[in-house]
This record gives structure tokens, sequence and C-alpha cells, in this order.
């Protein structure tokens, strides 16, 4: 069997793990799954293993799954995750190129973290979402992160976000007041003069942020 790790804890923990340049561990997965609904796991770690569209849906199926943990997963292209019957709580992805989408929408999600090149995200009805983790990820400038954000406005405690060019990705006019944001890690790419109204902006958005970390880089943007 290729996979190098396969642990189902008494922790209510499952981690597969592949250091194995070749992927082939989908027939393995499908054992996972049925080890996940019997054994009512909460959390499950896939690190290194060959996942798809369909084999993360069938995770998904699972009535006491409240983590997903996935890292390098190789084709997996497109993250479609909704639904009020999940029970999923806590999303992390870190992902290669492959992920081009990544869409959230319509459960109880507390906290998302994505670490990745340039995907395309969409958020929507996600009222309980705490966290947002995307310091080290990019989305593409189509993308408003702002904008996605505003469904969970409210709930938003702590937020992480990575913005290389303000003046083509932010639009001043629309960002979301986040009122319960106590936490922003920001890193902001700075286009010559104009970065520090962007700046400005963010933070007039946060009223109650009591941390505060950032990270200025500067880009010529032509």
């Amino acid at each position: 069997m290729p996979v190098k790790q396969f642990i189902i804890s008494k922790k209510r923990r499952v981690l597969v793990s592949e250091n194995s340049p070749h992927y082939g561990v989908c027939k393995t997965l499908h054992l996972i799954d049925a080890s996940i609904s019997k054994k009512k796991k909460e959390k499950l770690v896939l690190r290194k293993v060959s996942v798809t569209e369909t084999i993360l849906e069938n995770f998904l199926l699972s009535p006491h799954l409240e983590t997903i943990v996935i890292h390098h997963a190789r084709y997996l292209k497109h993250v479609h995750i909704g639904g009020r019957n999940l029970k999923l709580k806590h999303f992390e992805i870190v992902a290669t190129t492959t992920v081009s989408s990544i869409v959230l929408s319509d459960f109880d999600l507390e906290s998302f973290t994505y670490k990745g090149s340039k995907t395309e995200l969409d958020l929507a009805h996600l009222s309980m979402l705490r966290e947002i983790d995307m310091y080290d990820g990019h989305i593409r400038l189509n993308s408003n992160m702002f904008k996605q954000i505003a469904s969970c406005a409210l709930s938003l405690q702590h937020l992480s976000i990575y913005i290389v060019d303000p003046t083509k990705s932010l639009n001043l006019h629309s960002l979301p007041v986040l009122p319960n944001v106590k936490k922003l890690r920001l890193a902001i790419g700075s286009s010559k003069y104009n970065c520090l109204e962007y700046l400005g902006a963010i933070l007039s958005a946060c009223p109650n942020l009591e941390n505060f970390t950032r990270l200025m880089q500067l880009y010529l943007f032509t």
C-alpha cells in the first residue's frame, strides 16, 4: 500500500500522509471514508494524497466530521462546499497550483485557512465564520476579499489577509464594517503613494481592533 501513514486514533482524528512522489491512493481514501462514518471521527487530515472533488464530497457526507485539513492534494481543482446539512466547522487547504476555485456557502463554518497560489474565491452565507486566514494565500483580483467576507461581517473576529495590489483588488467605497474583528494581520503591497490610504480604510472598517500586525511590501505597479 503506497500510503505511508494511515492512522485512525482514539482521539477522533484520522491522518493520512503520502511522501512518495506517486499519488496513487484514491482507493485507500474510499476505505478511510467508511472508517470515518463508522468510528464517528471528527477530524480528517490529508497530506500529499490524491483527492478529487468526488472524494471530498464523499467525506463531507459524514455526520460527525467537523474538521478537514488538506495539504498539497494533487488533482483537486475545484472546491465547492455548501449545504445546511453539513457539520463541517473548520476547513484548511494548503494548495499547489492545481486549485483554481474555492466556493464555500450556506453552512456553519467557523474557521477557514487557505495557503497557496492564486485562486478564485467565493464566500456566501457563512454567518458563523469567526476566523479567516489567507495571509499566505492569494486570490485573483476579481475575487474582492472584502466583498467576499461581507456575509460574515458580524461574526468575524480574526482576519489574516495578503493584498498584493490594493488599487486593483479593493474598492474603498464598498468595504464592509467588521465590528467584531479583534485581531488583524495584514500584508499589503504598496503602489507608490496611495497604499496608506487603503491601509487607513481597512483599519477604519475594524473599529474595535485590539491586535494589528502589518507587513508593508513595496511593489511598483504599472
